[in-house]
């Protein structure tokens, strides 16, 4: 059987564009063009990607499908073209365009995606620990008014966050797995069970009427101890 990132390498593709998309509506239809083959449930252009040092980063995009079928439909249907719509002369006057130089399609090279996912999940910021930011408005809003189950969940994004070395972050992701918070369905799963309990009463001693969770892969299995 296949590890997750063998799965994940089998249904994953690797883009080159020319000429690069530029618009958010060009690169619309790049995906609604792989969408023909399958489900596409990652679309990342690496332009903004630190590690990626390719003079032709504008032009690069990672595509996971659902299945591994439609990565090699697609994979086999290179070069793809993708008709682009007629631009009026306003547009191109706003993108600086020569009506002769204007391009009638975008041709895409598709190969399989030798990205290292894990890698890049792991060099976001925003991976494993974070600080609260119990000040903003926001969250309190969240605590107080909603009745979120968890205050975890009531983070809300920030301009910046703190950066942690790698090691650090090891630590602290081993240390909540261990403590039940693999993962936002864990905490989300874990504070309506307790919110549960305390509708019905059962409030009990320090440690009892706890969820058990196994693991901290998302598919938590829990299971409330029932105070008697």
């Amino acid at each position: 059987m296949l590890s997750t990132l063998e799965q994940i390498a089998a249904r994953s593709i690797h883009i080159s564009t020319k000429p690069p998309p530029r618009s958010l509506a060009e690169t619309k239809l790049i995906l609604a063009a792989l969408q023909k083959f399958g489900e596409v449930v990652t679309f990342r252009n690496l332009r903004y990607d630190t590690t990626n040092t390719s003079a032709s980063k504008n032009s690069t995009t990672v595509v996971i499908f659902d299945s591994a079928a439609s990565a090699t439909q697609a994979t086999e249907s290179s070069p793809l073209l993708v008709a682009l719509p007629p631009q009026t002369q306003t547009q191109i006057q706003n993108l600086n365009l020569n009506l002769n130089s204007s391009p009638t399609h975008l041709t895409c090279y598709i190969a399989p995606s030798h990205h290292n996912h894990e890698s890049a999940l792991k060099r976001n910021p925003f991976y494993t620990r974070f600080e609260l930011d119990q000040s903003s408005a926001i969250y309190r809003d969240l605590v107080e008014n909603t009745g979120i189950p968890r205050p975890e969940l009531a983070d809300v994004p920030t301009a910046r966050k703190e950066f942690l070395p790698m090691n650090d972050r090891k630590r602290a992701h081993y240390s909540t797995v261990r403590m039940g918070g693999g993962s936002l369905m864990g905490l989300y799963r874990d504070g309506a069970a307790r919110a549960e309990r305390r509708k019905g009463g059962l409030h009990g001693r320090e440690g009892e009427g706890e969820e058990v969770f196994e693991g901290g892969n998302g598919n938590e299995k829990g299971k409330a101890k029932k105070v008697g």
